[in-house]
């Protein structure tokens, strides 16, 4: 699969009832299974090699749009593998990567080491930063702060963290029905195994206003928002299915659910599914998000 940086059904039958039943439960458990740690820990080593690479198209619009140069003392809030921390590293920025997935900090500090990259790393969580008052230049949140279970307290704290005149940045999905093929997944899943909540919620700051306002309400100024995107290409549409499942959280809970067996029936209906609108061959998909940014003012 090559991934490029661009500006741009008929299911099978259930294949295990119970499997709905135990996949319920774990969401009543859980009431928000993406705000747990244990989640990211299953998928932690495939995000690093697969999920990442994708993501640095972003990260990267995110440090430009920041202007970190050399000596900017950088906190990447919910690191994950750390993407951002690595590139931000490489223009010689000071680092420290935080998440609550200790599997996510230990592919953090392999990766790092193995590229020859000083990055700080420590398990931790987003709504309670264990750093003092104005420590860093800049502090980000990619693709993570969408997932905490108080949002507002987790942009406080990087509010709070941050120097006067300091830039928060964070960054959010766009709504699944601008992704078809990602969208016809989720409706597969739903089809195969109804009731479960794939893709059937509201998205989590969808649009750059809801984003804008988040931003503004925790106190930063200058607050702006922009649609970045990313796009990969697959060779078939089976790669594609790899490609979008392999990193994902809630792929991975439901997998370690209902069972290897019934999890590979389940990916067998899926591209069934695809197939018929699809077909079998080379796939495109481009990915849009959002990335909001705001300054903490300046003291006078």
């Amino acid at each position: 699969m090559s991934t490029v940086a661009s500006a741009t059904q008929n299911p099978g039958l259930v294949p295990c009832s119970s499997a709905t039943a135990a996949f319920m439960l774990a969401f009543v458990v859980m009431s928000n299974p993406l705000a747990s740690a244990t989640s990211w820990d299953l998928v932690a080593k495939e995000y690093a090699e697969v999920t990442a690479p994708f993501f640095e198209h972003y990260a990267r619009i995110a440090l430009d749009r920041a202007g970190v140069r050399s000596g900017t003392r950088v906190v990447d809030i919910a690191a994950g593998p750390g993407t951002l921390g690595r590139l931000a590293a490489r223009r010689g920025c000071r680092v420290m990567a935080v998440d609550f997935s200790p599997g996510m900090i230990e592919e953090l500090r392999a990766s790092s080491a193995g590229a020859g990259l000083l990055i700080e790393a420590q398990a931790a969580d987003g709504q309670s930063l264990p750093f003092a008052d104005g420590s860093y230049d800049a502090a980000f949140s990619m693709f993570g702060l969408i997932f905490f279970p108080n949002r507002a307290k987790g942009l406080s704290e990087m509010f709070r963290v941050l120097v006067p005149g300091g830039l928060g940045v964070i960054s959010s999905w766009q709504p699944v029905e601008r992704f078809p093929l990602l969208g016809d997944v989720f409706a597969a899943i739903r089809n195969l195994l109804p009731n479960l909540p794939f893709g059937g919620g509201n998205t989590v700051l969808g649009t750059a206003a809801e984003i804008e306002d988040e931003i503004s309400r925790a106190g930063f100024t200058s607050v702006v928002a922009e649609e970045i995107s990313a796009s990969f290409a697959a060779g078939s549409l089976e790669e594609a299915w790899d490609f979008l499942r392999r990193g994902s959280a809630p792929f991975a809970l439901l997998e370690r659910t209902i069972g290897d067996s019934a999890w590979r029936k389940l990916q067998d209906d899926i591209v069934m599914a695809l197939r018929t609108k699809y077909g079998s061959g080379p796939q495109h998909l481009t990915i849009s998000a959002n990335l909001g940014i705001g300054r903490k003012a300046a003291t006078t």
